[in-house]
Order: structure tokens, then C-alpha cells, then sequence
């Protein structure tokens, strides 16, 4: 059976290319007109000492972040194989940030999602003294820290450092991660969190993967407390479909 004409559309690289460079314009637009201020868990000069690190951010809250990448962090980050993670890479990449296709998955389909390569890469990279970004949850286990993340850190021994760059008011869709919609002429926070060394003084990886939650929900609500609004996750569920202001 072949694909709806939507999906095929979807899959044409021009359409791709188009959407891809509509949506750093728009990021680029965002950006350039937020007041924005820093909620800096740790100075920005001494997160250089921490360098090359493991940037990471929640899934929905991720499309901002681009613009807030300092050059001299060498970032790469990892991009789901999907026709929206190829839009997103084309966006991404207009900001100097290389990209590296994978997800995590917790179906444990790496070799489909391409999540078991892209670790290794990562891996690589972090050694050559490179810094790497991904998001901390997997597609679709909203705001739980996938345990892949940990293993990153725990093999390289580099830190994991929380990240956010949030706006208020935006547009918060009702999908699987509450996807934040920033708004141009907004106020936004942009802010990075104390780094997060996974040792071998705590063997078991599901701790750790609650320590970086709670760092990366502390680290996101002051963030809002200073502009206001609130993650999406932290109002009650509505139900239907479509988008909603917060």
C-alpha cells in the first residue's frame, strides 16, 4: 500500500530543505527578539573547565537551543532519522552545530533507530575533546531520563550538564513531549546547570537517571519562576488534540 500523499511529500528532500531553512529563520527570529536572561546554575567561564561535556535538555523544550550554543563548546548533537529530525538537523546545522542521526529507543530497536551507532559517535567525539548534545528523555517516555545517557557519561567519564532555553508566553502543543512553540518578541531564559559526574560511587544508573530528572526539573522551574509560565508537565493533563497557550 503505498504512503498517504502527506507522508510522501514529507519525504521529498526539497520539501525537507525548504521547511528545514523556515524553521532556523524562525528560531533565528525568536531568538533575536526575546528578552532574554541567564539562570546559570554555574558562571559560563568556569563551565569551560568542564569541557568537553554531554549537553542535555527535555524533549518539547529542545528547539531553542541551537542559538544558545557557544562556539567553543565544538557541540555536536543527536537527531532522530525521522522526516522531523531531518528538519530539524537542516535547521540546527545553520547554527554551526554538527549533527549525528540516531534516537534512543526504549523498544531497544537500536540498529533501526540508528541509537547504537550514534554512541559510539558520540563516544568519539567526547574523546577528541569534542562536546555532544541529547535530548534526556526518548521518544515516547516523555520527562523519564533514558539510562543510554548515563552510560554515555559513565564510559567517557565526562559530565552531563543540564540545559534550558524557555520562553514565556509560548505555544504548547498537545503531542507526547508538550512540544513549547517559543513566540517572537517574548521573554526566555537561557541557562545551563551544575555538571553531573556519573561515578562509581553509585553502580546502579537508574539513581543517577533520577539525580539528572531532578536537576534538569529544578534547573527548568526557576527557569519559569523568573520568567514566568511553567513547564506543561506541571499543570494538569487536558484532553483533546491541538495546541494550548503557556
Amino acid at each position: 500500500m503505498s504512503l498517504p500523499w502527506h507522508k510522501r511529500l514529507g519525504r521529498s528532500t526539497l520539501v525537507q530543505r525548504v521547511a528545514g531553512n523556515a524553521l532556523a529563520g524562525y528560531i533565528w527570529l525568536v531568538d533575536r527578539t526575546t528578552r532574554k536572561i541567564a539562570t546559570d546554575e554555574i558562571d559560563r567561564a568556569a563551565l569551560a573547565d568542564h569541557l568537553p561535556a554531554i549537553f542535555t535538555f527535555w524533549h518539547g523544550e529542545h528547539f531553542m537551543v541551537a542559538p544558545a550554543v557557544s562556539p567553543d563548546w565544538n557541540m555536536h548533537v543527536m537527531i532522530s532519522r525521522s522526516t522531523d529530525g531531518t528538519i530539524n538537523a537542516i535547521a540546527v546545522e545553520r547554527f554551526g552545530i554538527r549533527t549525528i542521526r540516531g534516537a534512543g529507543d526504549p523498544k531497544k530497536r537500536g540498529k533501526q533507530k540508528g541509537g547504537a551507532r550514534a554512541f559510539l559517535q558520540f563516544v568519539h567525539l567526547l574523546e577528541e575533546g569534542k562536546s555532544v548534545a541529547m535530548t534526556a528523555d526518548v521518544p515516547k517516555v516523555a520527562r523519564q531520563v533514558s539510562p543510554g545517557l548515563i552510560r554515555l557519561a559513565r564510559k567517557t567519564g565526562r559530565p552531563i550538564v543540564p540545559s534550558v532555553y524557555l520562553t514565556h508566553p509560548r505555544i504548547t502543543l498537545r503531542s507526547w513531549d508538550r512540544a513549547a512553540l517559543a513566540l517572537p518578541w517574548t521573554k526566555g531564559a537561557v541557562g545551563t546547570g551544575q555538571p553531573i559526574y556519573v561515578d562509581e560511587s553509585e553502580p546502579d544508573d537508574a539513581v543517577w537517571c533520577a539525580r539528572v530528572k531532578d536537576r534538569l526539573d529544578t534547573l527548568e522551574a526557576n527557569s519559569y519562576a523568573r520568567i514566568g509560565g511553567a513547564s506543561a508537565f506541571a499543570k494538569a493533563k487536558v484532553s483533546g488534540t491541538g495546541a494550548a497557550h503557556g
